[in-house]
């Protein structure tokens, strides 16, 4: 028995293949690789820039601004493939609520009991002396 078997078990009542979400989530390792590897841009100093740049009272904001902004993006990416993931693991609902019984109409009025091959053919050939 694996050792997987009760997790995919209990993903299956909630999924039509569980084994799909579970090989998706071995992106979200590798999305943190990409966010704790990532090299840092190199800053330079343009003249032109030096208007917007940070003032030293205001570092402390712009560092908690960026570090939420950061770890926004990687909530978002994570959210990204973890949807990804239980989109194809391809979800079901069950429904509870099963109808007893079934209403049938059948109409049998004059209306239905025409015969639709003339009137399609006397529609082809209006429209055909329409574009005369």
């Amino acid at each position: 028995m694996s050792v997987l078997q009760p997790l995919v078990s209990t993903l299956s009542q909630v999924f039509l293949s569980p084994e799909m979400f579970l090989f998706g989530l071995l992106a979200i390792p590798v999305v943190l690789l990409l966010y704790f590897v990532r090299k840092k841009p190199e800053e330079e100093i343009m003249p032109s820039m030096m208007f917007f740049m940070e003032k030293e009272g205001d570092s402390s904001a712009s560092a908690a601004l960026r570090f939420l902004r950061r770890n926004l993006m990687l909530l978002l990416h994570l959210l990204l493939v973890l949807g990804f993931a239980a989109a194809a693991a391809e979800p079901f609902f069950e429904d509870e609520q099963v109808p007893e019984s079934a209403v049938v109409i059948l109409d049998v009025s004059a209306s239905m009991q025409d015969d639709m091959s003339e009137a399609s053919s006397s529609l082809s050939i209006t429209s055909v002396e329409q574009t005369r």
